[in-house]
C-alpha cells in the first residue's frame, strides 16, 4: 500500500463546484480560518500569486515552490511550522516530504492531474495520525475529470458544496 493511501481514512473529503467568478472568494474563505492550512496549486506562479494576495488581504501566508532558493523555502516552511503564518501555498513537487503537525485543512485550489498527486497532497498531515479535512475546489468544466480522479483515489464519500463542519468555516454565498 502506498504511504499516502494508508492514511486516507483519517480525512474527511469535501468537493466544492464553484463558478469561476466565485473561486477567489471561496479560496479566501477556506484560507481564512485560525488553524494551519495547506493550499495546493498546479504552478509556481499560482502559488506565489495566491500567497501574496492572501497576505495582502490579511491572511498570513507564504509560498513554497521550486523557484525559491533553499534558504527562502526553509524560512517559509519554518514560519508555517512555528505558526507565525497559518497558510502555506505550495506546488506538488515543493511539498514532497513536507511534514507539519496540526494542519487542520488541506485545500486543492486546483484539482491535481492524477490520483496519486491527490493522495500525496491530501496525505501531508494524516501521517501524524490526526483526523482533518481535505477540500477540492473545482470549476463546472472540471467535474467529470475530478470525479474520475476521486474514484481512482478511493472515493472517500465526498460531501459536495458545504463549508458546514469545516474548521472555522461557513458557507459562502454561491
Amino acid at each position: 500500500m502506498d504511504e499516502a493511501t494508508s492514511h486516507v481514512s483519517a480525512m474527511t473529503h469535501h468537493v466544492f463546484e464553484v463558478h469561476p467568478d466565485r473561486k477567489k472568494d471561496l479560496v479566501h474563505e477556506l484560507a481564512s480560518g485560525q488553524g494551519r492550512r495547506l493550499l495546493f496549486t498546479r504552478t509556481k506562479h499560482q502559488a506565489k500569486n495566491l500567497a501574496k494576495k492572501l497576505a495582502a488581504q490579511g491572511v498570513p501566508a507564504v509560498d513554497l515552490h521550486g523557484n525559491l532558493s533553499q534558504a527562502k523555502r526553509d524560512k517559509n516552511l519554518a514560519a508555517f511550522s512555528d505558526g507565525s503564518v497559518r497558510v502555506l501555498v505550495a506546488t506538488d513537487v515543493a511539498a514532497r516530504g513536507v511534514h507539519v503537525d496540526e494542519i487542520e485543512l488541506v485545500v486543492h485550489v486546483d484539482p491535481p492531474a492524477e490520483h496519486k498527486a491527490y493522495l500525496h497532497r491530501s496525505g501531508r498531515t494524516a501521517r501524524a495520525g490526526s483526523a482533518y479535512d481535505v477540500v477540492t475546489v473545482m470549476l463546472p468544466e472540471q467535474r467529470r475529470d475530478t470525479e474520475s480522479l476521486l474514484r481512482k483515489a478511493g472515493d472517500q464519500g465526498q460531501a459536495y458544496g458545504s463549508l458546514h463542519g469545516l474548521p472555522g468555516g461557513h458557507r459562502p454565498d454561491r
